[in-house]
């Protein structure tokens, strides 16, 4: 059972959804008081109250992820919080140098975590460096100016390489080196076990035993600190301990496949007539929201399956398989 103290950030998950009109799937809120009799969590779009004993599959804490993509040229990093961007950063492959993905993944990456330290001090190092070839080339240089700003430049460009090589020392994970052995893949909840396992199957792996990857988690094994490695015979599993042990390169899990739709989408045909629809009559479901004769109804809630639709006494629906036009002209 999840326990939460004040100041976490909670979301709603889809079972209160189903129970409270407040209280919306991915509405999200801060805790601001846990009692002995009392429950709150206070978010934009709403409130959340409910006693202590029963709110706890109600709420669950925000899940935080980095998210890492580029167009050729910048790279960006996105830190979500559940759905919600909280903060970016950027890197620009300079026009001379040649585009490498994974050096530009590790300074996006570096700026997301650290700020742009390392840019502001690339930039000093520049602007020392021009400063010290202008005093130079107008032949009044004073010696104990361009020794310092030389002194400067020195200490400065050592902390960029430091800062970068603290930025490389960053595991990256990537399909083939998995796929090769090379990198080792740490899963810290069940819930990110079956996602992991999910997308394995989707690029083709399988247990060591032949089985598909989705047939078991062997997550009871090691629990928290469950690891998953593929090698020439598949794939296994063990505790990070034993991976550490052994030397191996751990990446914890974020998921590189996107989400499939939470909501139904599609045409239906009404086969039972209620309140706000008429049988025989077609009806068409946008991201789980359904249109009636006198506009959008939806009880409060998106729909993610047609049999989820159904679920109300009346109407009743079907789905539209097909559409036949008839010329009237």
């Amino acid at each position: 059972m999840a326990k939460f103290k004040v100041g976490d950030k909670v979301i709603a998950n889809k079972k209160a959804s189903k129970r409270y009109v407040l209280t919306k799937e991915g509405w999200v809120g801060t805790v601001e008081k846990v009692g002995k009799d009392e429950f709150r969590a206070r978010g934009k779009l709403g409130r959340f109250f409910d006693l202590e004993y029963d709110y706890f599959d109600l709420l669950k804490p925000v899940k935080q992820s980095i998210h890492i993509y580029t167009d050729g040229k910048t790279t960006t990093a996105k830190l979500c919080e559940g759905k919600t961007v909280v903060k970016i950063a950027t890197a620009k492959c300079h026009p001379d140098d040649e585009f490498d993905f994974l050096e530009g993944a590790r300074w996006a990456f570096g700026r997301l975590v650290n700020g742009d330290e390392v840019y502001r001090l690339t930039q000093e190092v520049k602007h020392l460096q021009a400063e010290i070839e202008k005093l130079k080339a107008e032949l009044s240089v004073n010696l104990n100016d361009l020794e310092w700003m030389t002194e400067q430049r020195d200490k400065l460009q050592a902390e960029v390489e430091r800062l970068k090589a603290e930025q490389m020392k960053t595991p990256v994970f990537d399909w083939d080196a998995f796929k090769q052995g090379k990198i080792v893949v740490h899963c810290d909840t069940e819930e990110k076990a079956k996602a992991f396992l999910r997308e394995c199957e989707e690029e083709g792996l399988k247990w060591c035993s032949g089985d598909k990857p989705t047939y078991i988690t062997m997550w009871e094994y090691a629990k928290g600190k469950t690891c998953y490695r593929h090698d020439c015979k598949g794939l296994a599993h063990d505790s990070i301990d034993y991976y550490t042990r052994k030397g191996y390169t751990i990446v914890p899990y974020t998921p590189t496949k996107p989400e499939p739709p939470k909501y139904y989408s599609g045409k239906v045909v009404c086969v039972a007539s209620g309140m706000h629809h008429t049988k025989g009559k077609i009806y068409e479901c946008k991201n789980g929201i359904l249109d009636s004769d006198d506009g959008e109804y939806n009880s409060g809630l998106p729909f993610s399956s047609l049999e989820e639709l159904n679920q109300f006494p009346i109407p009743k629906f079907i789905e539209l398989v097909g559409e036949c036009r008839h010329d009237r002209s």
